[in-house]
C-alpha cells in the first residue's frame, strides 16, 4: 500500500478520535496510541471486521471524562471495547461470540441469589438488557467502556439484574407496564378510542390478566414488537433466529394473547353478545395491524 494511503488512513482515524473525544484535534503524541489501541482491536477480535475510523470514533467516546486520556490508551482493553460496540449495532458474530464466551456468568448469578426464574427466561433477560435500546438510549452494552474485565463489568450488570428480579413482588414480576401501556394505544381508530373511554377499567384489567398469564418470552416478544416497535430482523437478532422463526414466534404469541383477552373481556364486559363480539372484534384487529407493522406486511 502506498505510504500516502497509509497516512490518509491514519489522519482519519484520528480525526475521528478527536471527534469522538469532543475535542477539534488529537494531541501528537496520542497518535501513536490510538493506532496501537486499533491494531489491538483487530489482533484480539480477528473475526470481527473493524473499521478503523468509526472505532477510533468510538474509542474517543469511550475515553470522555479520563483525566489522562494517554493512560486510557494505553489500559483500554481494545478487544473488549470493540465487541461490544459491535454487539450494540447487532452483528451477529459478535453476539455470538459474547455469549459463547461471557454468559457463563448467568449460571453462576442464578447459581448464587434464587428467584424461581428458569435459566432461558432469564438468559433472554439479559438479551434485551444488554441489546435493546430503551427510551432513546442505546443499548446498555455500549455503556462499557474499556476501562476494565469485560467479564466483571457483565458479571455486576447481571447480579444487579437478578436481584432486582429476586426483590420484586410476585405481581410486580407478572406485570410488564410498557407493554400495558402499548396495548390501550393500538391505534387512531375514533370507536376503538370511545370504547376505551367508556370502558377504560375493564379493558386495562383485560389486558393485564391476558398478559400476566402470558409466558415470559411471549411477553418479551410482544413488547418488542408493540411497545419498543423493533422490526422483525431485530427481533430476529436478539434471539439469534432467523426473521421467519421470529415471525412465527411473534404470531403465535399474538394468537395467544388475543384468546386470552378475549375470554377476559367476556367475563368483565356487561354487555350483550352482540356488542361483546364487536368490541373484541376492534380490539383483535388492532393487535393484527401492530403486529403486521412488526413483521413488514401491513401499513
Amino acid at each position: 500500500m502506498p505510504e500516502s494511503n497509509v497516512q490518509t488512513d491514519g489522519d482519519a482515524e484520528l480525526a475521528a478520535f478527536a471527534r469522538g473525544l469532543g475535542e477539534a484535534a488529537t494531541a501528537p503524541e496520542l497518535a501513536i496510541l490510538v493506532r496501537a489501541v486499533i491494531a489491538r482491536a483487530r489482533q484480539e477480535m480477528s473475526a470481527l471486521p473493524l473499521d478503523g475510523a468509526v472505532f477510533a470514533e468510538q474509542l474517543g467516546q469511550a475515553a470522555q471524562g479520563s483525566e489522562d486520556v494517554a493512560a486510557f490508551l494505553r489500559d483500554v482493553r481494545a478487544g473488549e471495547l470493540h465487541l461490544t460496540r459491535a454487539c450494540a449495532k447487532g452483528d451477529a458474530r459478535a453476539l455470538e461470540r459474547l455469549e459463547h464466551d461471557y454468559f457463563a456468568e448467568i449460571d453462576r448469578a442464578l447459581g448464587r441469589v434464587r428467584t424461581g426464574i428458569s435459566r432461558d427466561d432469564f438468559a433472554q433477560m439479559v438479551r434485551e438488557r444488554l441489546y435493546v435500546p430503551h427510551a432513546g438510549k442505546p443499548p446498555r452494552i455500549a455503556e462499557y467502556a474499556g476501562r476494565g474485565d469485560l467479564r466483571t463489568w457483565l458479571r455486576v450488570t447481571i447480579t444487579r439484574a437478578l436481584l432486582n428480579l429476586a426483590s420484586r413482588r410476585p405481581d410486580d414480576r407478572q406485570a410488564d407496564d410498557a407493554l400495558l401501556e402499548a396495548m390501550p394505544a393500538l391505534g387512531d381508530d375514533p370507536e376503538l378510542e370511545l370504547i376505551k373511554r367508556r370502558y377504560a377499567k375493564e379493558l386495562r384489567e383485560a389486558f393485564a390478566h391476558a398478559a400476566a398469564s402470558l409466558s415470559p418470552r411471549e411477553r418479551t416478544l410482544l413488547r418488542h414488537a408493540l411497545a419498543d416497535h423493533l422490526s422483525i430482523d431485530a427481533i430476529g437478532a436478539i434471539y439469534g433466529v432467523h426473521r421467519a422463526t421470529a415471525a412465527r414466534w411473534i404470531n403465535g404469541a399474538r394468537d395467544v394473547l388475543q384468546e386470552r383477552v378475549t375470554r377476559e373481556l367476556a367475563e368483565r364486559l356487561q354487555v350483550d353478545r352482540t356488542d361483546l363480539e364487536h368490541i373484541v372484534g376492534l380490539v383483535r384487529s388492532r393487535l393484527d395491524v401492530s403486529v403486521r407493522r412488526c413483521l413488514g406486511e401491513g401499513e
